[in-house]
């Protein structure tokens, strides 16, 4: 099945910006790409409703995305026929991307195409890990923010969801990215109040384990926390009792 799927969309991938048999196009700032109304409106309710009442993209076949950019638009219409889309690259930063995967979810959300979302933020969110130590990943994760809070409506759970979960488990840990994750939250207090919900619902792992002496039970001795990274620099013995540790969880 996997197979026959895969042969099915590299046909239709084909089919993409193929004037021979198109029937409608998409038209931004400039760019014309050329596509197939079954494409589009068996995958969104919204190019659907354009196509089948008596709206002037249906009597000229065309459709204009305003406020957006033709990469970005190409990258959209290109998941409609093929379940993914690729990314330019500037040739110095990998996360140069990441602006460019929220605007992908921006016009996921606007055309309800929600499987475009969730693939936007798989892969947000697997370069956010990736990237996390380069120069420039503070700047691209800001742009990222700013997108999606200034041209998405709050409904758009899955994408702020994601921001916020990388603030709550791994953004927020980097003390090299505290002071511009501080300046997004001051600019963006709907951005601010999503990162401490996540932070409610979903905690990060407790940078602490309990090392307790095995005489703690028995009302002899204490219960001693250090930090992960220093935990096996401690002696693995009590140094009150001499009784062993054990290692009960955060």
């Amino acid at each position: 099945m996997d197979q026959a799927m895969n042969a099915y969309f590299a046909s239709m991938t084909k089919q993409f910006n193929n004037p021979t048999y198109s029937d409608v196009v998409v038209s931004c700032d400039g760019s014309t790409f050329y596509v197939h109304k079954v494409v589009l409106c068996s995958q969104s309710p919204v190019f659907d409703a354009m196509m089948k009442q008596d709206m002037l993209e249906k009597a000229l076949a065309k459709i204009e995305i305003e406020d957006q950019k033709p990469e970005v638009v190409k990258a959209f219409l290109e998941f409609l026929y093929s379940r993914t889309y690729t990314c330019p690259s500037d040739g110095q930063s990998k996360s140069c991307a990441l602006p460019f995967h929220a605007h992908v979810d921006a016009l996921g959300h606007l055309y309800r195409v929600l499987e475009l979302q969730q693939t936007a933020g798989k892969l947000f969110t697997e370069l956010t890990k990736a990237t996390l130590e380069e120069e420039a990943f503070r700047e691209n994760f800001w742009l990222s923010v700013r997108c999606t809070y200034l041209t998405t409506p709050s409904q758009n759970r899955a994408f702020r969801d994601t921001l916020a979960d990388m603030v709550v488990q791994d953004v927020g840990r980097r003390e090299s990215l505290l002071q511009g994750l501080l300046a997004m939250l001051e600019t963006f207090p709907e951005f601010a109040s999503d990162v401490a919900a996540r932070f409610l619902t979903h905690p990060p792992p407790s940078p602490y384990i309990e090392l307790r002496c095995r005489n703690y039970e028995h009302g002899a001795c204490f219960i001693q926390k250090s930090s992960v990274p220093h935990a096996k620099e401690r002696a693995p013995y009590c140094l009150v009792c001499g009784a062993e540790f054990k290692e009960t969880g955060g």
